[in-house]
């Protein structure tokens, strides 16, 4: 148990950070935070034998004589999350959430993370766009996929550009794998072929360009 001096008066604190008259405060008054800061940050990432997987602050708390606070065992799930794969913070928030009661102590992690760098949404962004264009996936379903990660129309923007010639390579390798160069001999043939890459998340620019006119003969 802590002390703290509140108006020249002694206030016990329990070991969950609130006062002991005053427990079930709002997050705003977690020992994580204050004023949007954290307060009670340690930078150690080694979890304890025997910690449970799930993270409750009302029952998992700092502890004393150097043992692993709550919030470097979270910060340490952030930062192997991240060696892993970059990560939008919106997946990185959804994940710790999963592990941790504490939402103020989630967003105390995530402004570390934010902070110093390991998590960052243009870096996730511009690996993402890359790792799928590699996989064959067009932009559109990029953007889709990227929307729903939490990542800004903006910052998409700044690194998927539908007009770029390499969709339109994407989209004739594709092509070629699916149907090689069979004939397309009526609408439905060519119907069946643009909705394949439609699929793929490409658009009718690139299908157009990609997709041969109906053989005629």
């Amino acid at each position: 148990m802590r002390i703290i001096k509140k108006s020249g008066e002694a206030v016990p604190l329990s070991v969950s950070g609130q006062s002991s008259e005053k427990a079930g405060t709002d997050a705003a008054k977690s020992p994580y935070r204050k004023g949007g800061k954290r307060v009670n940050s340690s930078k150690s990432t080694n979890s304890q034998g025997g910690q449970h997987d799930r993270l409750n602050q009302n029952s998992t708390t700092t502890k004393q004589g150097g043992e692993t606070s709550d919030f470097s065992l979270v910060l340490g799930k952030g930062i192997r999350l991240l060696s892993m794969r970059e990560h939008s913070v919106k997946e990185i928030r959804n994940k710790l959430s999963a592990k941790c009661d504490s939402l103020d102590l989630v967003e105390a992690v995530i402004d570390e993370l934010l902070e110093n760098n390991y998590l960052s949404n243009d870096r996730f962004t511009e690996s993402y766009v890359r790792s799928r264009g590699n996989r064959g996936v067009g932009p559109v379903k990029i953007r889709a996929e990227l929307l729903s990660k939490g990542v800004e129309d903006q910052l998409i923007d700044q690194y998927l550009k539908p007009g770029a010639s390499i969709w339109f390579d994407n989209a004739a390798a594709q092509y070629k794998k699916k149907f090689d160069t069979s004939e397309v001999i009526d609408y439905a043939a060519w119907t069946k072929r643009a909705r394949f890459l439609q699929g793929r998340g490409f658009n009718m620019d690139h299908i157009h360009s990609t997709v041969p006119p109906i053989d005629s003969d």
